[in-house]
């Protein structure tokens, strides 16, 4: 197996190493995680693009595409896609690796300003020089303190927060009740106001329809007096208008008698006209065709005549063009003839002269190469003779050579046993030293041995007691804060005299003076009022008693086995514990983050832990929000949260007697009878 950061898995062949790297890396992906998210966004690309196709899918594309392919063409495109995508997760767990060390580096920033700093990296330590002071045991038992005290002023500064957004919630509250009664106040004087205007105004009304209603009687009276005269004089209109109509009817027929009369004539014209000028037509067309009959005959004359003119012409034209022809060429084969006598003699000519320039030709190259063939023969001598001096030369060269290596070899060998020898005196006089310098470094090294078992074991034993410190200080630590947690989700329930006493252990005095003035008001007003007193209409008790007493816990499992089990727990941790089980009352609204199947939570929780750390630690477990709240009771009756109140206490009052086992239930507030009231919650009343 490769492993997955080399570049050389794009050289793999074979598929099913591909896929067990690509396996590697999905088991490492985790696509809900927001850097990785971040990281997805940063390549421009979605979650799906890194799911693993098949080869059907391959081949689907193909077949929709319409490409023709073979079995060896899939499966290369199958391992070219394989490398593409281990390509993509390699880039992908870089940009995860630099965005978390983007975000590490913000916080540590931020922690630094808050003033938390942290602990050095063990793996980009330097090794620090001795002449570096080390922190002693004191100095670090103050370093320890110091950070403990830092943490627990920002939970300080959580506190101070909550306990001022409580306050100012109050004083909201006040204000907005003081707003509502001035508010009625100034409500009920503006309806009575508009009371005495409305009825001044009826009354106004009413006068005003009385006399309207007189008037009206009167004018309806002479109203009805004018339409019988009226009427009258319609009926008087109808009848001349009848009248006009029968004149008009009378009229329009004599018009249209006329009318027909005088198209029924001009009918009778019109016929006559039309045959007498078709006659006339008739009679024009035969005398036009009699005259056609004899030009026509006279044209076909004319063009027998004109036919045989022509073709004389013709005739004699082609006898003179004959002539030429005959003429033209007699003259041009005696013209040929000459020409032709003329260019044979031109050609012996020039046979006769190319055979001389041939023979002279002939006769310069064999002067030529007679002359080559001597200069060669003495060119050969001279080059002999200069051979046999180079060789002469050579071999005087070669015996120099030889006595020169002759007398270098006898030479290297002397060289050669001098070195050994000065070399075997060099590790004698070595080895005499070190034998030396050995028993002087022994002691030393003993000496130094005893001094660092020495150090090692004081460093252990402080190491141990710092531990033991810091692990102290830590459990302190925590119970505070989950005391402090406790006590913050429970502000509604105590009062602001409570609250104000809180602030003053946690600020200056300047401070609290301050605060102190800003928040008179809410003191003053006694704590009923803040809490809405007659806000309801119905007497809405909050902390009603429940009556469920039924736990899924018991009826699973038997009173023995819940025995066995009580003691067997309780061999293992002991009896400082105390066992409890907690389940979610029925009717109650939580939406818890568990996902188990089982309804119930077992807790083993140390009897000196208050009660405010134990519904703390409930709420972690269960997975419930911080923020809300929630109340717990045990046989039917509510467990007040009190400050002094521990699980022990508790235990030896509300355990079950038979298995000696604490059972307790959590319900949110609207299951206390709360839910019921939800619409009158915010209608004021007056006392």
């Amino acid at each position: 197996m490769l492993f997955v950061t080399e570049p050389k898995f794009i050289n793999i062949s074979h598929p099913r190493k591909l896929l067990s790297l690509i396996q590697e890396y999905e088991l490492k992906f985790r696509p809900d995680s927001p850097i990785t998210q971040k990281a997805i966004e940063s390549m421009g690309q979605d979650r799906h693009h890194f799911r693993r196709k098949n080869k059907f899918e391959l081949r689907y594309d193909f077949e929709i595409q319409k490409i023709p392919y073979s079995e060896a063409d899939l499966q290369k495109t199958y391992l070219n896609y394989m490398r593409e995508l281990i390509m993509d997760y390699q880039n992908l767990f870089e940009n995860r690796k630099r965005i978390k060390a983007d975000f590490e580096k913000r916080q540590k920033e931020e922690d630094e300003l808050r003033g938390y700093k942290w602990p050095e990296s063990t793996v980009n330590k330097k090794f620090i020089h001795n002449s570096i002071e080390v922190l002693k045991l004191d100095q670090k038992l103050q370093l320890i303190e110091e950070e403990r005290n830092k943490e627990q002023k920002i939970n300080d500064c959580f506190a101070k927060e909550a306990i001022k957004q409580e306050l100012d919630r109050r004083l909201h509250i006040q204000d907005n009740l003081n707003k509502e009664e001035k508010r009625l106040a100034s409500r009920k004087q503006i309806f009575d106001n508009l009371k005495k205007k409305a009825a001044s105004e009826n009354k106004k009304v009413h006068e005003k329809l009385l006399t309207h209603q007189q008037k009206i009687k009167k004018q309806l009276e002479k109203d009805f007096r004018a339409s019988k005269s009226i009427q009258e004089k319609l009926d008087a209109k109808e009848l001349s208008v009848q009248q006009k109509r029968t004149k008009l009817i009378s009229e329009i027929a004599t018009r249209n008698r006329k009318v027909d009369d005088k198209i029924n004539h001009f009918k009778d014209d019109f016929g006559n006209r039309l045959m007498d000028e078709l006659i006339k037509k008739q009679q024009a067309l035969e005398l036009s065709m009699s005259k056609r009959q004899k030009t026509a005959e006279q044209l076909e004359k004319n063009r027998l005549e004109k036919q045989q003119f022509f073709e004389q012409k013709l005739n004699n034209i082609n006898l003179k063009i004959k002539q030429e022809r005959e003429e033209k060429e007699s003259e041009l084969f005696n013209k040929v003839g000459q020409k032709l006598s003329k260019s044979e003699k031109l050609l012996n000519e020039h046979d006769k002269l190319i055979s001389k320039m041939w023979q002279d030709k002939k006769k310069e190259q064999q002067t030529r190469f007679s002359k080559q063939k001597e200069r060669y023969k003495l060119s050969e001598g001279k080059q002999q003779e200069k051979i046999e001096e180079w060789d002469e030369k050579l071999k005087s060269i070669q015996d120099r050579i030889e006595k020169f290596q002759t007398k270098k070899s006898e030479e290297w060998k002397n060289v050669k046993e001098q070195k050994i020898q000065n070399q075997k005196e060099h590790l004698e006089f070595i080895t005499f030293m070190k034998n030396k310098k050995e028993d002087k470094y022994q002691k030393q090294y003993l000496e130094r041995q005893y001094m660092i078992q020495k150090k090692l074991k004081k460093l252990k034993d402080e190491q141990e007691y710092i531990r033991t410190y810091q692990t102290t200080s830590k459990q302190r630590f925590e119970q505070n804060t989950l005391t402090q947690i406790g006590e913050l989700v429970n502000l509604k329930y105590s009062s602001s005299v409570q609250l104000l006493n809180k602030l003053k252990d946690l600020e200056d005095e300047d401070a609290f003076n301050d605060i102190q003035q800003k928040y008179k008001q809410i003191v003053k007003v006694p704590e009923k009022k803040l809490y809405f007193k007659g806000i309801f209409k119905k007497n809405i008790s909050l902390m009603r008693e429940t009556n469920d007493n039924e736990f899924e816990f018991q009826k699973k499992y038997t009173v023995q086995q819940r025995l066995t089990r009580h003691q067997n727990i309780m061999n293992i941790i002991g009896q400082q514990k105390a066992l409890i089980v907690v389940e979610k009352y029925k009717q109650s609204s939580n939406q818890t983050n568990n996902s188990s199947q089982q309804s119930w939570k077992i807790f083993a929780i140390d009897k000196t832990i208050n009660l405010m750390v134990f519904l703390h630690c409930i709420k972690v477990n269960v997975g419930i929000a911080k923020t809300t709240s929630i109340f717990l009771y045990c046989n039917n009756q509510l467990l007040p949260l009190k400050e002094d109140q521990t699980v022990g206490s508790i235990l030896e009052s509300q355990k079950n007697k038979e298995d000696n086992i604490l059972y307790i239930k959590y319900q949110n507030f609207e299951t206390f009878g709360f839910d019921q009231y939800k619409n009158d919650e915010y209608k004021v009343f007056n006392q």
